[in-house]
């Protein structure tokens, strides 16, 4: 909260080694400092599932931002937040985003399309194009390697 933050995210599944706050501490931790707080917990074998996208896209789009997104080092919250914001804004501005934000994932572009290819076809939407909007309207940061930063990634920007 003292960084501007409204809401954290959470990615990192409670069952990852590491000795982390778990989830339902963390929720408690941000009720404390007053941010709404949502746990998603994303493996990686499970990134490019539906069911975990929709979740991570829903919740994104319903949380007050700026949003704090984290796991351990910030990719798998890298990686979703680039494969929700693909449904609404060009693949490229969402990889300039987050290379901006010191986040490289070029080599996922096929799947970026792929996912902005798919959320056309599910709503009969035209694909975005350079100047459109970011991703679900609420800004968001990503935590690279848990130190969170407000400048991480905006995709409003």
């Amino acid at each position: 909260a003292a960084l501007g933050f409204k809401s954290v995210i959470n990615n990192r599944p409670d069952s990852e080694d590491g000795g982390r706050l778990g989830s339902d501490a963390a929720r408690r931790e941000a009720a404390k400092a007053g941010l709404s707080y949502a746990y998603i917990p994303a493996p990686g074998h499970a990134l490019f599932e539906d069911g975990l996208l929709d979740a991570f896209d829903e919740a994104l789009r319903r949380l007050p931002g700026p949003v704090l997104i984290h796991c351990h080092t910030g990719t798998r919250s890298a990686i979703l937040w680039a494969l929700a914001a693909a449904r609404i804004s060009p693949v490229k501005k969402v990889l300039r985003t987050l290379a901006e934000a010191g986040l490289d994932i070029e080599f996922l572009e096929p799947q970026l399309n792929e996912q902005a290819a798919a959320h056309c076809r599910e709503t009969d939407k035209a694909p975005a194009r350079e100047g459109g909007t970011g991703a679900g309207g609420s800004h968001a940061a990503i935590a690279p390697r848990g130190e969170p930063t407000p400048a991480a990634a905006s995709p409003a920007s």
